[in-house]
């Protein structure tokens, strides 16, 4: 009779390490953070992201200046106004973005969301030869996939029969509102 007790005291030992070696991980130290922060190129990533965007603020600047002009082919004064506004664009993400401070939100994510460990083995990973490398391709990696999405994006934007969903979509739930009376 007396092991069962002290079983029972064993298991809830064990029960307790476990426990308390998933829930009391030592939290994220601010200098791991900002170590994790410099090897994964944060802020190259963030820049790279921004510049992914050039070609979109190309096109819908070129759809501004079309639809402001009526022209069907851009003269070189469109074109100069095109790279202008295209321009403008841009800065404005990257004020948003500079106001935003990302680089601060991704630390703080990373430091709510990772354990001393977790941090200390990305770490351990990005000084790797395989770390390096993947990290060095990750600024291509996230330009191709941005190029793509608004490549799938604008050619399903295109699409007719897509268009005609939305617009049907949209109708619907606009059909039941009180429509504006016009001003004469």
């Amino acid at each position: 009779m007396s092991k069962t007790p002290m079983t029972q005291f064993i298991l809830a030992c064990l029960c307790c390490y476990g426990i308390s070696q998933t829930t009391l991980a030592a939290p994220a130290q601010p200098a791991s953070v900002q170590e994790l922060i410099r090897l994964s190129n944060a802020e190259q990533l963030v820049k790279e992201a921004v510049k992914s965007y050039t070609p979109y603020f190309q096109k819908h600047s070129e759809q501004v200046i079309k639809e402001y002009t009526g022209h069907e082919t851009l003269t070189e004064q469109d074109q100069v106004a095109v790279q202008k506004l295209s321009k403008i664009f841009l800065n404005t993400v990257e004020t948003f973005l500079q106001q935003a401070k990302p680089i601060e939100i991704i630390k703080n994510i990373y430091t709510q969301q990772l354990s001393e460990e977790e941090v200390q083995a990305y770490i351990r990973f990005l000084k790797s030869p395989e770390g390096q490398s993947i990290n060095q391709k990750m600024p291509i990696i996230l330009q191709q996939t941005a190029q793509k999405i608004n490549q799938a994006t604008e050619n399903l934007t295109q699409d007719k029969k897509f268009q005609q969903q939305i617009t049907q979509q949209i109708a619907n739930v606009l059909k039941p509102l009180p429509k504006k009376a016009s001003v004469k």
